[in-house]
């Protein structure tokens, strides 16, 4: 049977399978009497959803325990490149404490996360370090944005070739940033703060164009090593602000499937209740939320090699929410699916229940691929144009009794 409604159609697969319960009455102990069989069906309803929107969402791109830098094509995701950028503390523990300019030698200490690669795990990439001429605030820096900087002037550079063993590179700092630098620092401390909040923005990581893979650095443990060579004396500055300025073009496009990435470029939302409201009347004790993903081109598209960083799978907040991008980076995950075999399943018993028998609210779901903060990932999922087994679905689970 086929319904129509204005927010679903709902494809109903009803078969059933027989459970037998015996329940064994005894007449006195030790004596088997007669018994009885019960039987009860359970009813399986299958409703295709078909009122999921795309949304885009401008995802938070500061301050994140991952900051991506490098550049891959991914054959099936697209053409992605990140530079990162970070401004150093400023904060002087003396006032009696000044720097040298020709005695002093700046050295950036980045912690790169060991095994998180997105690309060619056999490459080596360059790296280039120049000055940012534009403001920003890591707090507010979002994907749509973008930094400005100066490459005609280069402040060092590097290869992941040059990390050590415990995922440290060192990379020395020089030019016209490095004697700036020093002229904020020792400044007094009533206007040091703001004379350089306003007079320096930082410095930019840039990949070489040529280079085939993405990594990750972890600022929050990364510093600048300050080298007074005069006093033979090294005092480590860490970091006040860092963010990545990230695009992703191109990808495969497929008409019956959608796309999500971790950068929130993409996620889906969905009104339940309008579903919700057309089964209010049907005794399910269980409901499911499927989801499939296209995992065959995500295998064979991808090279010798070449490896994808991991997601924690799709999740579902529920909202509705003022700010939902902040919310799915920065905020729990409420319905967590369970994966086998490129099936997402999404338990949403309870949800459906607190709505039909209480007051929650289930008009505002957002379906999003969720990962570790600043790691870029993606999924292809069939949507409701793709074949019937393949397209998102709600599945209801009921029990009927048969006399």
């Amino acid at each position: 049977m086929h319904i129509k409604t204005k927010a679903a159609i709902i494809w109903r697969l009803t078969f059933s399978i027989t459970l037998l319960s015996l329940f064994v009455a005894c007449e006195d102990p030790g004596t088997i009497g007669s018994g009885f069989v019960d039987k009860t069906e359970i009813n399986v309803d299958t409703i295709l959803v078909t009122n999921l929107t795309v949304q885009n969402e401008d995802a938070y791109f500061g301050r994140l325990n991952r900051t991506p830098i490098g550049v891959f094509n991914d054959q099936l995701y697209g053409n992605i490149e990140s530079a990162s950028f970070f401004k150093p503390s400023i904060t002087r523990n003396s006032t009696t404490f000044v720097l040298d300019t020709d005695s002093t030698r700046f050295q950036l200490k980045l912690r790169l996360l060991e095994g998180e690669i997105y690309g060619d795990t056999s490459s080596t990439s360059s790296y280039s370090i120049y000055r940012v001429n534009t403001p920003w605030r890591g707090s507010t820096f979002r994907n749509s944005m973008d930094i400005g900087y100066n490459n005609a002037e280069l402040i060092g550079e590097f290869t992941d070739a040059d990390v050590d063993t415990t995922g440290y590179t060192a990379v020395d700092l020089t030019g016209t940033w490095k004697d700036d630098y020093i002229n904020f620092f020792n400044l007094s401390d009533s206007i040091r703060a703001e004379e350089y909040r306003v007079g320096d923005y930082g410095l930019v990581i840039v990949p070489d164009v040529t280079n085939t893979k993405l990594v990750y650095v972890n600022y929050s443990v990364s510093s600048i090593s300050v080298i007074q060579e005069d006093k033979a004396d090294t005092t480590a500055i860490s970091m006040l602000d860092w963010a990545a300025d990230t695009d992703i073009t191109g990808g495969v496009v497929d008409s019956e499937k959608i796309i999500l990435q971790s950068t929130y470029n993409t996620i889906l939302s969905l009104n339940l209740a309008e579903i919700a409201d057309q089964i209010s009347n049907v005794n399910f004790v269980k409901a499911e939320l499927i989801f499939k993903e296209d995992t065959l081109d995500a295998t064979n598209l991808i090279g010798e090699n070449e490896v994808r960083t991991g997601s924690l799978g799709l999740g579902i907040k529920v909202g509705p929410e003022d700010d939902i991008a902040f919310e799915l980076g920065f905020g729990s995950i409420d319905i967590s699916a369970i994966s086998v075999n490129g099936t997402y399943t999404f338990s949403i018993t309870n949800l459906l229940n607190n709505y039909i028998y209480g007051e929650a609210t289930i008009t505002d779901l957002y379906i999003y691929l969720a990962s570790n903060q600043g790691a870029l990932g993606f999924t292809r999922l069939y949507n409701s144009s793709s074949a019937l087994e393949n397209a998102p679905k709600l599945i209801l689970y009921g029990l009927e009794g048969v006399n």
